[in-house]
């Protein structure tokens, strides 16, 4: 199995936009956080440290989970292929109505704005299919009705 992760472009992008946010701003945020707590006297008391080291702790965690994951990114660009590939927007008919998903990493994820991974059933049976091919989901039958990529 690779260690290599799949991501697109904005999908990178998005990535690295976020770990530099966290490794700037969000570090001031937390120290400042920190100093106002600490400047309150005795901290082994204080909720509000134990708050803070909380906050420090999930964002050092997410920094490290976005380092490693940008230092293992390959970024995909399967929009030549006239076929589903990680990026693609795709139109689908199930159960007699449309759906538009677009295929994106397991880190790129966002069910609200369509976003679904490439590892998730329906991505599975989505990808490297064309145009009118027809796919079974869980027991659904699913069409694929167009594919663009952005």
């Amino acid at each position: 199995m690779s260690d290599k992760v799949r991501l697109t472009q904005k999908g990178y992008d998005k990535l690295k936009a976020e770990l530099e946010h966290l490794s700037t701003a969000g570090r001031d945020e937390i120290s400042a956080f920190m100093s106002d707590v600490m400047s309150e006297g005795d901290i082994s008391e204080n909720s509000g440290y134990d708050d803070a080291r909380q906050r420090m702790g999930a964002l050092e965690t997410r920094i490290f989970q976005l380092e490693g994951i940008l230092a293992k990114a390959e970024i995909v660009d399967d929009s030549s292929q006239k076929k589903v590939g990680l990026g693609a927007t795709v139109k689908i008919s199930m159960n007699g109505a449309e759906r538009v998903f677009t295929i994106v990493s397991t880190h790129e994820v966002d069910p609200a704005k369509g976003k679904i991974s490439d590892q998730s059933d329906m991505g599975m049976a989505l990808m490297d299919k064309t145009v009118g091919k027809k796919v079974s989901v869980k027991g659904r039958e699913v069409a694929i009705l167009d594919i663009h990529f952005e």
